[in-house]
């Protein structure tokens, strides 16, 4: 097994920010938007509006990267798409990297870091990553 990556992300003008810590791996979440009824004779009706693909992406990072943390959550809680670079070695935005939204935490959603209990100083915050176009295909964690 290789060596866990370190994420990046880029945003707004001039945000950049790359943990000290590389991430949990992350998984790959499938989200339909639309909806199932069941007539009155039983038969099932669906109708599917779209398809997301998502990224579950749980941060670590030291406590004093708290600040940098919550500015990226702040900048994706408004709406606008940043960059995120699984590897943060390679800096190519194309297939190096996708840019997404922030699914969660959403605005007016509660949220707080959480502490590693041995070793007290590493902060974990999970978000959620949207492609932009609805689309993020699953980047491996562990390559070969």
């Amino acid at each position: 097994m290789p060596i866990p990556m370190l994420t990046r992300f880029t945003y707004g003008l001039t945000g950049d920010w790359t943990p000290a810590l590389p991430p949990r791996a992350w998984t790959p979440i499938d989200e339909t938007v639309g909806g199932r009824r069941i007539s009155s004779a039983g038969v099932p009706a669906t109708f599917v509006v779209r398809r997301d693909m998502l990224i579950e992406l749980t941060l670590r990072f030291e406590e004093d990267e708290w600040a940098a943390a919550l500015a990226l959550i702040d900048y994706g809680q408004s709406g606008q798409a940043f960059r995120w670079y699984p590897d943060a070695t390679l800096t190519d935005e194309g297939y190096d990297s996708a840019e997404v939204y922030l699914q969660t935490p959403s605005p007016g959603e509660r949220f707080a870091p959480t502490r590693d209990g041995q070793y007290p100083r590493m902060f974990e915050v999970t978000i959620v990553l949207r492609g932009v176009g609805g689309i993020l295909p699953f980047t491996p964690y562990y390559t070969t």
